[in-house]
């Protein structure tokens, strides 16, 4: 078996795993109310549900539209990431792995969606002390895709920094030996 299929079976079920598990303890645990508060003034879990997609944008699309919608989106991406990893060479593991985790994220807010009409969030941190800024709630499979996506951008900064650089194996067009000219015509110092 090729190692970026290894990579893939060996990382998505685990991260779609890790997932749905988290929110659904967070589930059990918290209510929208009710607060755990890991690092003051910066991380802490509280429950929230969105309905809608990154940072609540199309939380008021029609609720009848919204799975069939996100269903749709999540099938092109997943038929995209298919389309790359196929791509990817088979002894390559950077790629496959970048993949495999923006997959993982992919389906598993898809699964909440399918088993909760909206998806669980509950990781909230402040980003900006001085103002109070927290970033907009999220949940593991968001930093699933995020951590592929800054992994496909490396990947791809590597990959084309060593098609670019020049190999130090090359040696530059070597000056045939003499007995390589034999073949050329008579040599007329030969006289």
């Amino acid at each position: 078996m090729q190692l970026k299929y290894k990579a893939l079976l060996a990382a998505a079920p685990a991260l779609i795993l890790m997932d749905q598990v988290s929110k659904s303890v967070i589930r059990e645990v918290l209510s929208p109310v009710r607060v755990i508060v890991l690092i003051p003034g910066f991380l802490q879990f509280q429950y929230a549900e969105n309905s809608g997609m990154s940072f609540g944008l199309l939380q008021n699309f029609p609720e009848a539209w919204r799975t069939p919608f996100f269903f749709s989106i999540t099938t092109i991406a997943v038929l995209i990431i298919a389309h790359l990893f196929r791509q990817a060479p088979g002894g390559s593991l950077r790629l496959p792995l970048a993949l495999s985790f923006i997959l993982s994220g992919a389906l598993g807010n898809l699964t909440d969606r399918l088993r909760w009409g909206s998806v669980v969030d509950f990781i909230k941190m402040q980003v900006w002390p001085p103002s109070r800024y927290y970033w907009p709630t999220f949940n593991l499979a968001d930093t699933f895709i995020t951590i592929g996506i800054i992994m496909l951008v490396l990947d791809t900064l590597l990959a084309r920094e060593s098609t670019e650089a020049p190999e130090a194996s090359e040696a530059p067009d070597a000056v045939p030996a003499p007995e390589e000219c034999a073949d050329a015509g008579p040599d007329p110092d030969a006289r």
